[in-house]
């Protein structure tokens, strides 16, 4: 299968540039929606004459799809810039790019663009529009430099035992309240990533947010969630 990837756009391109949707067909049949009664599964047969299920999805699903998949493949691209890891990689932006082009097919290329325009001015706002440019202009060397160097602060952050201990113990008496360190990084209480399970849920963990917008759980800071704490940060409630 041959599949082209996006690239950011060089040179005096415009960063507003659409992404390239391109690559062969997965196999998938997705059938137009007003040619089937949407919303529905309905058994019929494929190309090898066997019966199967096919769902017929309505336009707006295929919008939220399109979305989805336009994410995933920027979300991609934005991993390379800032990791420099490429290994694998290609193998998502393939899959996202069959996807895009099952619909491309089945809804319209305008479908597919508006979905990629959407995620790429979601994301510029996202970033900012200073990162944003230095993301389609291919400055992705000095991104990854500047997130390794993060990483290395934030890294540094949750070892400092002595600020991390004096921010616990200022929340474990104040949870409703925020804490700033020496250095200007917030810490506050929330309920956990959102993998959390539900037991966690009764428990608040300590977070820092650092000054250039990196986030961790500290995951042994912990205390019960008081009563009447709102998430998520609890500050409207009445603790």
């Amino acid at each position: 299968m041959s599949t082209e990837h996006n690239n950011p756009p060089k040179g005096d391109e415009s960063p507003d540039a659409p992404l390239f949707v391109g690559g062969d067909s997965a196999g998938i049949e997705l059938l137009p929606p007003a040619s089937a009664a949407t919303g529905t599964i309905n058994e019929e047969q494929n190309a090898a004459g066997e019966k199967c299920f096919v769902f017929h999805a309505t336009l707006e699903e295929l919008k939220l799809l399109a979305k989805h998949h336009a994410k995933d493949h920027l979300q991609w691209d934005l991993f390379v810039a800032v990791t420099s890891q490429v290994s694998g990689v290609w193998r998502w932006q393939c899959y996202a790019n069959s996807r895009l082009r099952e619909i491309e097919l089945s809804a319209g290329e305008q479908i597919v663009q508006d979905a990629i325009e959407a995620v790429r001015a979601e994301t510029r706002r996202s970033l900012g529009p200073e990162l944003w440019e230095r993301f389609c202009h291919g400055d992705w060397d000095a991104m990854a430099e500047e997130a390794h160097a993060q990483e290395a602060y934030l890294g540094r952050k949750l070892a400092d035992g002595e600020t991390l201990t004096k921010a616990f113990e200022f929340l474990r008496e104040n949870p409703c309240r925020l804490f700033f360190d020496d250095e200007g990084d917030l810490w506050l209480l929330t309920q956990g990533p959102p993998d959390s399970t539900e037991a966690d849920t009764e428990w608040l963990e300590m977070t820092v947010r650092t000054h250039y917008g990196a986030i961790a759980h500290t995951y042994n800071y912990r205390v019960p969630r008081p009563a009447n704490w709102k998430p998520p940060f609890g500050i409207e409630g009445l603790c």
